[in-house]
């Protein structure tokens, strides 16, 4: 028996448990038998060859047990005495140097000795010298010398008990050097194909088990195969779900050949989930209810998890009908029962945050902050993020060891850092230093983004008038298979509808729609970026001065978002440049219940009051904004608008100096001198609406015929709601709805 059968023995132990998955982890094999039958074969071999009076071939087969296990005490005591000298026995009579026929040898023999002969001399008792041949001396064993394929044999026994001892880095080591001894050694290579096995390599591991089953006894390998088969495209099907590529996931999931109960468990929640994400809720619940309850306590975790998706899912629907009151039963019911799910609480806490309770929504999402699971804390940073809460999000996530995260966690940890840059590089550019905050966006715009970073530093690129940039930033994510929740594009979508890039926007935003599903939290996403579609298209034609088409957009993308504070934010502005003063301020004053820090809405509101002569407001507005940007020189510009609209020309003419040097600071150009006179002093204030014309019918000289509106149109604001539909002191043939 040769020592290099035994790793190929110990290999069959260990292929009954030789499957594995990125969240299983499953037993070792009992390979501890085999190591034991193989030290005694060795001993065998010694004993065999110690009774033919090898004791050469003997001690290599112990030194061989030493190899493996120095510290053997049976094999040290049998090395021992292979090595010592034979004893002495006493009792044997003398007959060195007697003759054949008794006579002693005395001087003449010694001098008639072959001279090539070795003798020895001894004194008999009677006192005479007597000289004969020394006996051979008895030669030592020869030095055991380890050969290359018994030193692949240590290596590969070596590696199946590592495995053993989950040590899958150092086992793969072992295998390795047994196969560079021999590139054509089947158990090495299926040794090596477990170890990759365990370390969730599914497809390098099922290569190497192919390879291994090749040629006689090649069956000990089949079930790691087919564990590896299995679980390597497990993991492409939840690529493709996570990846929101729903239809190829479907396909890749019904294509999985489950082998025992726990990958039948995985393979059913993988389609359950799948279902859930196509908003099929009732195919998705019958789903996971049809899982079995078998694999022993893997299966029984995985049925238990399921159960809480049904719950999850369940409420999730009765959401989607609007029926919020049942949605939370259920969710109450489910955690009251004892469920641990952090998704179960992060669904709880949107649903709260989308009725309007945000602060019973903090304490849902609390418990989650605290636990070491990199679940939940990846669960309380996402829901940090989505609430604005950049910091909150960014120190969860740096909680979770990078070894843990997966890699939609790395891709949100990723995102979180980027937000803190662009609130940077914002902090910068509101400081006066927008070179540096530019500098800082293009290092950011230079690396590969997720697209939720890449829409948040496009966006701040082109506000900081780096639209190239900015633009070209947004193009290269729109290009890019639709993948992740709708709100991730968000960034991508203003900045091409801002650009005027239409044709790229609109067919992403229906394509982000077609993969969306039917998720209740997906379909507000998908009226969030219709919104910002429209509020974008609004603007621009708003600045071309088509007042009435830019307010007609706006009133059909409402429906689909209600309250949306971007729609809101750019009918104010049209508004103001319509000089409907009143209105604007009414739906400023909205935005600021949902933005009270946007710069941008609170100098609109203060320029909106100035036409409506409500100075009182206008100044509060302005300050505010200086407090919050004191280096925006059109902070400046309009806080010396509500001055001068009080009559105070020179703290006016002193704030306009202010704004110059900000902007110069930040252009770097540095215009003519500033007329000493007050540039008001002649001016009047601007008027406000006068008669019954309605602004929005104004088309300026040189419009465009194609922007210029119909012959009439509505109130501007009837359907918003709560803004009374009426403008005190207007025309009623201006106020109908």
């Amino acid at each position: 028996m040769s020592g290099r059968s035994f790793p190929a023995r110990r290999a069959a132990l260990l292929i009954g448990a030789a499957a594995v998955s990125a969240s299983v982890v499953l037993p070792a094999a009992p390979a501890v038998a085999a190591e034991a039958a193989a030290v005694a074969a060795l001993f065998r071999q010694a004993n065999f060859w110690r009774e033919k009076e090898r004791p050469d071939l003997a001690l290599a087969a112990v030194r061989r047990i030493l190899a493996v296990e120095p510290n053997n005490a049976r094999a040290k005591a049998l090395a021992a005495e292979l090595t010592k000298a034979p004893p002495v026995n006493p009792t044997q009579p003398a007959t060195a140097g007697i003759a054949p026929g008794g006579q002693r040898l005395g001087d003449r023999a010694l001098q008639q000795r072959d001279p090539n002969a070795i003798y020895t001399t001894a004194v008999d008792p009677d006192g005479r010298r007597i000289v004969a041949p020394a006996p051979p001396p008895r030669q030592a064993p020869r030095p055991y010398v380890r050969s290359a394929t018994d030193t692949a044999g240590e290596y590969r026994l070596q590696g199946f008990r590592l495995i053993d001892q989950g040590r899958f880095a150092e086992a793969e080591s072992r295998f390795q050097a047994a196969l560079r001894i021999n590139s054509n050694d089947r158990d090495a290579t299926g040794g090596l194909g477990i170890a990759r096995l365990r370390r969730g390599r599914f497809d390098e591991a099922r290569t190497l088990l192919q390879r291994a089953g090749r040629g006689s006894g090649g069956a000990k390998w089949n079930q790691a195969l087919q564990s590896a088969t299995f679980y390597g495209q497990l993991r492409v099907a939840q690529a493709a779900r996570d990846g929101n590529r729903l239809d190829e996931a479907t396909r890749l999931a019904g294509a999985l050949k489950p082998a025992d109960a726990r990958q039948n468990a995985l393979a059913r929640t993988l389609m359950a989930s799948i279902l859930e994400g196509q908003g099929r809720y009732p195919e998705a619940l019958a789903m996971y209810r049809s899982i079995p309850g078998g694999g022993g306590a893997a299966g029984a975790q995985a049925v238990a998890e399921a159960q809480t998706r049904a719950a999850r899912i369940a409420a999730m629907q009765a959401a989607a009908r609007g029926d919020y009151p049942a949605a939370e039963r259920v969710f109450q019911q489910a955690l009251l029962g004892g469920s641990a799910d952090p998704w179960l609480r992060y669904e709880y806490a949107r649903l709260l945050v989308a009725t309007g309770r945000t602060p019973q929504a903090d304490e849902m999402i609390a418990p989650l902050a605290t636990q070491s699971g990199a679940e939940a804390r990846y669960a309380a940073a996402l829901y940090a993020s989505q609430l604005g809460r950049v910091g909150d999000a960014n120190r969860l996530i740096a909680q979770i060891p990078a070894g843990e995260r997966t890699p939609q966690m790395a891709a949100f940890a990723i995102e979180q850092n980027v937000a803190a840059g662009v609130l940077q590089a914002r902090a910068l550019d509101h400081a006066g230093r927008r070179a540096e905050a530019i500098g800082l966006l293009r290092q950011m715009a230079a690396q590969p983004l997720p697209i939720p970073a890449a829409g948040a530093v496009a966006d701040a690129l082109y506000a900081m008038g780096d639209t190239g940039t900015g633009v070209a930033l947004a193009q290269s994510a729109a290009a890019q298979p639709i993948g992740g929740e709708p709100d991730a594009y968000q960034g991508i979508v203003v900045v091409l509808a801002k650009a005027g890039y239409d044709a790229v926007a609109v067919p992403l935003v229906d394509r982000i729609t077609q993969s969306a599903g039917q998720s209740p939290y997906n379909a507000r996403a998908i009226g969030r970026l219709h919104a910002l579609l429209a509020a974008s298209r609004a603007d621009r034609l708003r600045l071309q001065g088509a007042f009435a088409p830019a307010f007609d957009i706006l009133q059909a993308a409402y429906p689909a978002a209600p309250g949306d504070v971007d729609l809101l934010a750019s009918l104010a502005r049209l508004y103001q440049s319509g000089q409907f003063y009143g209105p604007a301020l009414e739906v400023y004053g909205m935005v600021r219940q949902q933005r009270p820090d946007d710069v941008g809405n609170l100098l609109g509101f203060a320029d909106s009051a100035i036409g409506a002569n409500r100075l009182d407001e206008a100044q509060e507005a302005a300050s505010t904004a200086l407090r919050i940007a004191p280096n925006d020189p059109q902070a400046y510009q309009v806080a010396a608008r509500v001055e001068q609209a009080r009559g105070r020309d020179g703290a006016a003419l002193k704030l306009l100096r202010q704004a110059r040097t900000l902007r110069a600071q930040q252009t770097g150009a540095y215009g003519p001198a500033l007329s000493p006179t007050n540039p008001f002093a002649a001016s009047t204030a601007r008027p406000a609406m006068q008669g019954p014309v309605n602004p929005f019918l104004l088309v300026p000289r040189g419009a465009p015929a194609a922007v210029r509106p119909g012959p009439a149109i509505g109130l501007p604001y009837s359907f918003l709601s709560p803004v009374p539909a009426t403008i005190p002191g207007a025309p009623a043939t201006v106020l109908e709805g």
